[in-house]
């Protein structure tokens, strides 16, 4: 993700402009953990995650290796929780992490949700405060139009993943491209050294809808739906609706990833040559579920259509009127049953 500060060129009511043609960049980068994983549909919530570490050491070396030529020095930031559910990924990249002997490459795990829960979103600086040091002796590129003044090359990057690289990523890559863009306008004369970019109201917006606006476009690519978290990307704090928000989002990609993700997926294996075409075989796109299973699906369908319908368009037009929370637990409670049969 590259973050471009570009100053208009000189015109009329500023013929002598010296920031006219000046361009400055700073460069993320988002990436997947580098280990060989896979998380299995099974309908619940949460699928089933398999890690396979030992067959990962050479792609991570060779990844790595590559990330480092390309950008001479990296920093990882884990952002997956170290407990529970995402723990093996996260020991997984920092043991390849310790293994990977390089002096040009760090890694640091900051377990976001821990660090930030209960809306504490202040504490991003924690972070923040740690890769100060990294971001400052990296720098960012800058050039003039012409390129007759001396530039300055960005000497290393900073590579962000949470699980699926989409909503914890995009509110840490946010938070660092402000810091990098208030020492870029700093050092250009256009701030002093007190001024923030708090302090520049139409700026502020501005910045932050562009960083929204990229978590949605990224997010709706990949999950198809927009980011979670951006309440805060776009307000610079945590709110109850945003969190409804991203209660509405998680229940639409539950459904998109156990009921239409299938069929991407089929795609990009035929596309990436995955998947070959055997003309004599069997298609591999014959139904053979059972009624049973055709019968169970269709009930789970008809489940989360009324459970929409109650979020929706509450009855009495309240959510927790006891009419519409016994409506939608009756199809709660028949969407366990399917779940536990």
């Amino acid at each position: 993700t590259e973050q471009i500060v570009d100053f208009a060129a000189a015109n009329a009511s500023t013929p002598d402009d010296k920031l006219a043609g000046v361009q400055m960049s700073y460069v993320q980068v988002r990436g997947s953990i580098p280990v060989q994983w896979a998380q299995v549909i099974n309908m619940r919530y949460v699928p089933n995650l398999k890690v396979e570490v030992d067959a990962s050491r050479e792609r991570f070396n060779k990844h790595m290796t590559r990330m480092v030529g390309m950008y001479s020095e990296v920093v990882a930031v884990n952002l997956v929780n170290k407990v529970k559910y995402e723990k093996p990924m996260g020991d997984a990249f920092a043991k390849l992490s310790a293994e990977f002997n390089n002096p040009h490459y760090h890694y640091t795990h900051f377990d976001f949700h821990k660090e930030c829960s209960k809306m504490r979103w202040d504490r991003i600086s924690i972070l923040l405060d740690e890769l100060a040091e990294y971001n400052t002796r990296f720098g960012y590129f800058k050039t003039t139009h012409d390129a007759t003044e001396q530039q300055h090359l960005q000497t290393g990057v900073v590579r962000t993943n949470c699980m699926d690289c989409l909503d914890r990523t995009n509110v840490v890559q946010s938070e660092l491209a402000r810091a990098v863009l208030t020492r870029q306008l700093r050092e250009a004369g256009v701030f002093s050294d007190t001024d923030a970019i708090a302090i520049f109201p139409g700026l502020q917006s501005m910045l932050r809808n562009v960083w929204a606006d990229n978590a949605d476009a990224v997010s709706c690519a990949y999950s198809g739906t927009g980011a979670l978290k951006t309440d805060f990307t776009r307000t610079g704090k945590r709110t109850k609706m945003g969190a409804l928000q991203d209660g509405r989002n998680s229940v639409e990609r539950y459904v998109r990833g156990n009921f239409f993700d299938g069929e991407r997926q089929d795609a990009i294996d035929l596309l990436l040559g995955a998947y070959r075409v055997k003309p004599d075989s069997a298609s591999p796109f014959a139904d053979e579920q059972t009624l049973e299973a055709k019968a169970l699906v269709g009930t789970v369908y008809v489940c989360l259509f009324m459970l929409f319908y109650a979020f929706f368009y509450p009855r009495d037009g309240r959510w927790f009127s006891l009419s519409n929370v016994v409506f939608a637990s009756s199809w709660v409670a028949v969407l366990a049953l399917v779940f536990s049969a």
